[in-house]
This record gives structure tokens, sequence and C-alpha cells, in this order.
């Protein structure tokens, strides 16, 4: 008999604005079901946004979508803000101080929680009637991991619960609570948590070192699972040969929004002091303002989100992708998905953030590309000099998806299998 698992998230395509935010689990789903696991997916149902090319990977699944209110005024909310559309999330915006400061320090562990109920109900009809014995709960919004524990609570021993961080709770500063009241709380949900559950899986290895030392011991129950690139991904036949200009690409989301973890400013200002000819090629829900644009010109080119072949093309016809990120708060966790995406294209990666982010380390250790600390100028300025240099000789870093297959997602959600209940 097939093991059966219910994967319980609140993103799912195609009520997501980004695939960056819901790709883990949507692999994680095709992998398992393609191993022989009968696999069950429970999500939120929002606002209709995109496959972003998945969809018949997503009928393959058994996908039960809960109508939920907040998805879909947060699906309306992101599409409106990314299109600079006047959304109530934009920082002009009078309502948006509430919104982003007072109802997150309120709101333990976060405003999700007042929706979880209904994930609960619609989880326990499908662990009954389909007879599942691995429930595995994949997060953030870390609200949705109370849905588990209640689900365990309810069916004590006859369900295994897997809890999954793709980014951690209280051990990095984006989820925890200023008010040290909530914060207590917010801390003590994530005790119970990790008591209750069977199995941990994380996706960074800097997230189990601080857990340990500050919310619960796991090592016994945990497993590291990075996100990983897809084994089928064609590489090109062919090395690519260079562009006419440097072309440095960054597929996903960025803003310059003072509160945004993924700001460019830094990078953007010796962009524009560069003295040589480049392009920065954002693809995704980008949101820039008119002041970058007007002061990068021809040095910045904008493009809507594509699906992910499309993404992978696109990479394969650059010179240089980018990894950005800004805050410093829970950085040396910081991989991002789309390090495994830029491996399949096979081209050289360059890590602008600071200096103890994982995907910088992984970068380097791998030989596979450069980095400089988005607070240094002048390092970012000689590295991109150095970049330039070995553009125009020909002579950037050449590398061989072949000599990083532990990066595979396939190597990396194998570690699964074994640990599901028959």
């Amino acid at each position: 008999m097939s093991p059966k698992i219910l994967i319980i998230t609140r993103d799912f395509p195609p009520y997501y604005h980004s695939l960056g935010g819901v790709v883990r689990t949507l692999k994680m789903a095709e992998y398992l079901l393609d191993h022989g696991v009968d696999v069950y997916v429970l999500a939120a149902k929002g606002k209709p946004i995109s496959y972003f090319g998945y969809e018949d990977t997503v009928k393959r699944l058994k996908v039960t979508y809960v109508d939920n209110l907040w998805q879909a005024f947060y699906n309306d909310q992101q599409m409106r803000f990314q299109n600079q559309a006047g959304s109530l999330l934009s920082p002009d915006n009078p309502v948006s101080s509430f919104i982003r400061n007072a109802i997150p320090d309120l709101c333990v562990p976060d405003i999700f929680v007042f929706f979880i109920n209904s994930f609960v109900k619609q989880a326990k009809r499908l662990i009954k009637d389909n007879g599942i014995p691995n429930v595995l709960i994949s997060t953030p919004p870390h609200s949705l991991q109370l849905a588990g524990l209640k689900l365990k609570r309810h069916f004590k021993e006859r369900i295994q619960l897997l809890v999954d961080y793709r980014d951690s709770w209280n051990t990095r500063g984006l989820c925890k609570k200023r008010n040290p009241v909530s914060q207590w709380f917010n801390a003590k949900c994530e005790r119970d948590v990790l008591s209750a559950a069977d199995r941990f899986l994380y996706c960074s290895q800097p997230m189990l070192g601080k857990i340990h030392q500050t919310i619960a011991p796991v090592e016994s129950k945990a497993t590291l699972m990075c996100n990983g690139y897809d084994r089928n991904a064609v590489p090109a036949a062919d090395p690519k040969a260079k562009n006419k200009i440097l072309t440095i690409s960054f597929l996903g989301r960025m803003s310059d929004q003072p509160e945004s973890t993924m700001n460019p400013g830094n990078f953007f200002r010796i962009i524009s002091e560069f003295p040589h000819p480049v392009q920065c090629r954002l693809v995704g829900p980008v949101l820039i303002s008119q002041s970058w644009r007007d002061r990068l010109g021809d040095k910045l080119h904008i493009s809507p989100p594509v699906s992910h072949p499309q993404a992978i093309d696109l990479m394969r016809d650059s010179d240089i992708l980018l990894i950005l990120y800004s805050d410093r708060d829970g950085s040396d966790e910081v991989i991002s998905g789309k390090l495994y995406d830029y491996m399949v294209a096979e081209r050289p990666v360059l890590v602008i953030g600071p200096p103890d982010m994982e995907a910088r380390r992984i970068v380097l250790n791998e030989g596979i590309g450069y980095a400089a600390d988005i607070d240094d100028e002048a390092e970012m300025r000689k590295v991109l000099n150095d970049i330039y240099a070995r553009w125009e000789s020909g002579q950037l870093p050449a590398y061989s998806i072949e000599s990083l297959k532990e990066y595979s997602r396939d190597s990396q959600y194998a570690k699964l299998l074994p640990l599901l209940k028959p």
C-alpha cells in the first residue's frame, strides 16, 4: 500500500503572486507523487494569479482549497502594490502604518491565526476519509503550524506530524514581536509546536543551531532538506557566448521600499556610477521607484513575471545571475530558492548581501561565482570591476550542473521518503 501524506500550506498555485513562495511545497508534492506516495494538498483559496507554468502539475495532485477572505485580500493587495496601483499596503497610505506595524504585534503568531480553524476542519475530514497517517505543515505563515498542533492533539499517534520551515519563526526578527508579552506567547507557540512534532524539516543549515539554543532541542527529529534544483531541467547544449553588453539578471521579487529585505538601492548606486556598459535585467514582481528608473536609464530593464521554463531560458541568456538581500537580521539563513535555478542555468552567480549569508557561503565554496557586502561600496565596486574584466576576456567561472548533484531536489526530497509512515 502506498504511503499517504497531507501537505498543508497557505500559499499554493494559482493563489499566490510569486513562484518562490510556493515552489518548495509544489515540487515536494510532485516528487512524492512521482515516487509512489498518495499526495493530498490543503491550501488557501484567494484571488487567482498564476500557475507559473505548473498547471498540469497542480492538476495531477489532490488539492483542496479552503475559501479564505484574507488570502483574497492579500493576493489583491500584493498585485496592486507591485503594479503601483494604490494598495493599502503601500508605505504612503495612511492605513499602511497600522497594517504593517500594529496588527502584526497584536496577532500571535500572525494575522492568519484567525483563519486556521477552517484548515483544521478540512484537514480532519481529509485525514479521516482517506486514512492519511502523515501530515506535513509548511510555513510561513507560522500560525498554520498551530493547525498542525491541533491536529496532533486530536489524532494523537494516529498521525505523524512533520513540521517544515521555509523560514525561521522566533530566531529571526522578521517574525518576532516588539511587544514582550506578544513575543513570550509567540515563542511559547513555537516551543509547543516543536515539542509535538514527530519530525522537523528545515531548508537552511544555520536554522538548527539557533532553534536549539533559543527555543527547543530538536536535533533528534531534524532533517536538513534544502529546496534544490530540478534534475530534469535540461542544461544548455553548448557554453553560451557572452552578450554584447555585460548582462546581470535578477529573477524574482524585488522592491526599493525602505522596509524591503531585497532593497537594491546600494547596488543600484554602484551600477549608476559604473564606468562600463552594463545592463541590470529584473524579471518578476518588481517595485522600483521612478527616480531609480530615471537615474539608471538604459542600465535597467524591467520585465513582468514569466513561467518557470521561460525564466530558466532568460537565466541562460545572462552573463551573471544576481542574488540580492539587504536585511542583516537573519541573513545567515538566507539561501533563496532562485540560487538552485541559477545552478541549472550554469551561469556565474553574484551574491550581494550581508557577509554571513548562506547563499554566499555556498557560491564561494562551490566556486560558482562572486560575492560582495551590500553595505560595502568599495567591495561591490571591486567585485564588479573584476567581473567586467573577466567577462571582457571570456574568463567568467564555468561549471556543470553535474558537479552539484547534492543540491538537486531529487537528492534533497529523497530524505523525506524514509520518514513517512506507511
